[in-house]
C-alpha cells in the first residue's frame, strides 16, 4: 500500500483498467492529463499497479484451480469400485475417459512408452502419436486443466 492515499487510489483505479486521466480523476485530482501521464509512468505507482494485477491473477487462479491428481485418484477409485461390482462397461467407459483427459483419444495406436508411462525422446518415431517436447511445451498447464474439466462434465453428462 502506498502512503499518500491518493497515490494509492490512482494505482487501484489504474489496475481496475482505468485510463491515466480518468484514475487521475477518482482519485480526487482536479483533470490533468499531463500531471496523469507523469503519475502513471511514476516507478513506485507502476510497481503497485502490477502488484495489484498479480494479487487479482494469482486469486482467479486460485478459483479456477483444482487438484488434479485427487481428481484423477478419485476417478480411477471408482473405475476400481466399478470393476470390482462387476460393471465392467462402467470400467471401461471410465478408463477410455482417462485416455481421453491425457490426449489419447486421437491417437490410433497406444505405443509401449504410452503404457508404461516412460519419457519419450523427441523425434522418436511413433508414427500418428508422435510427441514431441516442443508440442508439449506449448501447451500450457491451464489448457489442460481446462481441457480436462470439459472432459469431465462432457461425461459425466452422458
Amino acid at each position: 500500500m502506498l502512503e499518500n492515499p491518493k497515490h494509492e487510489k490512482f494505482a487501484q483505479a489504474l489496475a481496475s483498467g482505468l485510463s491515466a486521466s480518468d484514475a487521475y480523476i477518482s482519485a480526487g485530482y482536479k483533470a490533468n492529463r499531463g500531471n496523469a501521464a507523469r503519475m502513471n509512468a511514476n516507478e513506485y505507482i507502476v510497481r503497485r499497479v502490477k502488484e495489484l494485477q498479480n494479487a487479482v491473477i494469482k486469486q482467479t487462479a486460485d478459483i479456477i484451480s483444482f487438484n488434479a491428481a485427487d481428481m484423477f485418484s478419485q476417478l480411477i477409485g471408482d473405475i476400481e469400485d466399478a470393476k470390482r461390482a462387476g460393471d465392467h462397461r462402467a470400467a471401461i467407459d471410465g478408463r477410455k475417459f482417462l485416455l481421453k483427459c491425457f490426449g489419447y483419444e486421437d491417437s490410433p495406436t497406444l505405443t509401449h512408452e504410452h503404457v508404461r508411462g516412460q519419457k519419450l525422446i523427441e523425434g522418436k518415431d511413433l508414427g500418428r502419436a508422435q510427441i514431441t517436447e516442443q508440442k508439449a511445451a506449448k501447451e500450457s498447464a491451464l489448457s489442460a486443466v481446462l481441457r480436462a474439466q470439459k472432459n469431465r462434465r462432457q461425461y459425466l453428462d452422458n
